[in-house]
């Protein structure tokens, strides 16, 4: 970046008081210039440490490929996605970038105690149907629904099957979850499928449509059970019985969590219990005017492409957050933290409790920031399957779509703590870099071409790269990192990087 020499005027041997205009609207460019002049030292003098410690390592670092992924793992909104091979699987693929830009508001009206009306708090995930989570004040309400088939067993507990695209599909009013909200499981031998609810958002159950189909002494027993770090725990239990009790029940969250529910019928008469029943049941997730909820979003653009996507390896990650408010209004800072895995988000909300973390690095808001995670083993880049088969009750085969409360991959976390609400104006844009596999024969594949050993030398090399940069400067930060600390290969990523580094301000 270049610095501007600030030099007074003199007349008759006096200095001149140069006129910069009026000091409230903006602050004077010798304070800009002073800003910008210890970004810089901070940065010359993490470079610094950096180059020695890649210099000690001894990591070599020569090829194009090496330069490839580097750039797609660090900037995977802006490089193209390379593929993967050999041991972490040589099937040909399809590779994209998808990426979103969400404006931000912070919390307003009625909010959960996790929020803070001077706090937003953002989270990005190695997850292609949870890729990130922020607050959204709710303007003219928020409905979603879906029409699961349960499958009623005398005696039997049972539990509703979703089918594609396997969640809540958007009804009417803002769109919290975009299009669908798609529901989250404790691992593959987890039958149960629990939503993301707000404190205070509700969800409808409506079983008219199955009671004429009933017999006449049918009870269920309709149990809401709450994702915990022991599993799921039973929070209230609704009784149903036919023509004596209301077939539509409404249950508010307490609390914020992935919210499911199970049912256990008793009274069939004439039916063994190796015989069910197949009969519908609707639900309706609603979130109220002027109360803000979290905002669950799976990476954009996924609901058009599901249906000839088999798996996917999520190879890049990246979260901003720039702060468009007015200079003087910018009264704040930001906390950036890779957050590890198993760990639930709720329990990194607060700012100061993310700011003591010993991996956070904090910064003035005015700046903003840009992060990018860090994969921590090869697991991380394995091939993902999120669509599951399951049989449906006709014998056919249907498809659910489904991801891990817990994530099993390190994620994102940026908080920014804003006091003044004038400077609250902003946005955030989430990077991915992917490869699937397919069979869709109007998509093009090709093998993957990297090998173990030179993932094993990125992600040695990528260990030394910050990982946390001012939004405006994480272009020049990243490159001249790389032109610093490993001379090299820059010649490599001059070849291999879709635009010119002059240009790449030029995108933000």
């Amino acid at each position: 970046m270049e610095v501007v020499k600030i030099v007074e005027k003199k007349k008759n041997g006096k200095a001149k008081k140069v006129n910069r205009g009026n000091n409230n609207s903006r602050p004077s460019l010798s304070r800009q210039v002073l800003r910008v002049n210890n970004a810089l030292a901070e940065e010359k003098k993490t470079r610094s440490f950096v180059k020695e410690a890649i210099r000690s390592s001894g990591i070599p670092m020569h090829t194009k490929r090496d330069t490839q992924l580097l750039a797609a793992l660090t900037m995977p909104k802006d490089y193209i996605v390379p593929r993967l091979g050999l041991s972490l699987g040589s099937d040909p693929t399809a590779i994209a970038s998808p990426w979103t830009r969400c404006e931000m508001a912070f919390p307003a009206g009625l909010m959960p105690p996790e929020m803070s009306a001077s706090a937003l708090q953002l989270y990005a995930f190695r997850d292609v149907l949870r890729n990130h989570l922020f607050p959204m004040p709710i303007i003219t309400g928020a409905t979603y629904s879906a029409t699961p088939t349960l499958v009623w067993a005398n005696g039997e507990l049972t539990y509703p099957k979703f089918g594609s695209p396997g969640g809540l599909t958007y009804v009417s009013g803002d769109q919290l979850y975009g299009a669908t909200l798609f529901p989250g499981r404790f691992g593959p031998s987890d039958p149960i499928r629990g939503f993301l609810l707000t404190a205070g958002q509700t969800m409808t159950f409506d079983v008219s449509a199955a009671e004429p189909s009933l017999p006449a002494a049918t009870t269920a027993h309709f149990v809401v059970v709450v994702a915990d770090a022991e599993g799921w725990e039973k929070v209230v239990e609704f009784g149903y019985v036919k023509g004596t009790s209301s077939a539509t029940f409404t249950f508010t969250a307490p609390y914020t969590g992935y919210y499911a529910f199970t049912v256990r019928t008793t009274g069939l008469p004439g039916l063994p219990s190796s015989v069910t029943l197949p009969l519908p049941i609707s639900i309706v997730v609603k979130a109220a005017p002027a109360s803000t909820c979290w905002a669950q979003r799976a990476i954009p653009g996924f609901s058009d492409v599901a249906s000839f996507v088999d798996a996917i390896r999520l190879t890049g990650l990246s979260l901003m957050y720039t702060n468009t408010s007015a200079p003087l209004n910018r009264q704040g800072q930001i906390v950036g933290c890779q957050l590890p895995k198993g760990s639930y988000f709720l329990d990194h909300t607060n700012f100061g409790k993310v700011a003591s973390y010993k991996k956070s690095v904090t910064r003035d808001i005015v700046d903003g920031a840009y992060g990018f995670l860090k994969p921590t083993s090869v697991d991380d880049f394995k091939m993902r399957i999120f669509e599951l088969p399951f049989t449906q009750v006709d014998g056919s085969v249907g498809e659910e779509n489904v991801f891990n409360i817990y994530p099993d991959s390190d994620y994102l976390c940026l908080i920014a703590n804003v006091t003044n609400p004038a400077g609250q104006n902003g946005y955030c844009t989430v990077g991915t870099g992917l490869e699937y596999s397919t069979l869709n024969q109007w998509i093009e594949v090709k093998p993957g071409v990297i090998n173990e050993e030179e993932v094993d030398r990125v992600m040695q090399a990528l260990a030394k790269v910050p990982q946390w940069h001012t939004n405006d400067l994480h272009w020049d930060d990243i490159w001249g990192w790389i032109k610093n600390t490993a001379s090299n290969i820059w010649q490599g990523f001059k070849e291999v990087a879709p635009i010119a580094a002059a240009a790449a301000p030029l995108l933000l």
